[in-house]
């Protein structure tokens, strides 16, 4: 307030309580007053519930004191094991694979497939490059390029294909 009044705020003046800075000797008068409240509670006369209340008193002033580490870590301590449970790895899966898609009818007119699964039904030779166009049949890349370009479909099924749909298989047995 400007040093116009000894409180800090309006707060503490409801309270008659004014914040001074401490010096030494208050640290020190402080000091000797704690050692004789623990020195006159160590002489003086009372059974087992009294010590106990002491005891508990001493507990909670020291849990208080150490109140600004033990709370935050407590907070982390706690979302950590939030996390640690939460984890996909302990959740089981109950999800089925869905099941795949019916194979493509054969069109009437449409190519047949060869006998021999490796060779291209277009050009009945062992496959080169192998391809596959959006109907999920195997042929050689150069064959439904080329067939696809002017067709716009595909040779056994005459699902409608575009050249983009022509995807290209990695694997040496095919």
């Amino acid at each position: 307030m400007y040093d116009y009044t000894q409180y800090y705020t309006p707060f503490l003046h409801l309270q008659g309580l004014t914040i001074k800075r401490q010096t030494m000797s208050d640290l020190v008068r402080h000091s000797k007053k704690v050692l004789d409240t623990q020195k006159h509670r160590k002489r003086a006369p009372g059974g087992p519930v009294v010590k106990l209340g002491h005891f508990l008193t001493d507990t909670v002033n020291v849990l208080l004191d150490f109140s600004q580490y033990l709370l935050p870590s407590a907070i982390f301590f706690f979302k950590f094991l939030e996390w640690w449970y939460n984890e996909p790895r302990f959740q089981q899966s109950v999800e089925e694979a869905p099941t795949p898609p019916t194979a493509p009818s054969i069109a009437p007119d449409g190519l047949r497939i060869p006998e021999n699964k490796l060779h291209c039904p277009i050009c009945d030779k062992p496959r080169t490059n192998p391809a596959i166009a959006a109907s999920g049949f195997a042929f050689c890349y150069p064959c439904i390029f080329r067939y696809v370009q002017d067709h716009k479909r595909c040779p056994i099924t005459f699902i409608a294909t575009d050249v983009d749909q022509i995807r290209k298989i990695y694997d040496s047995q095919i």
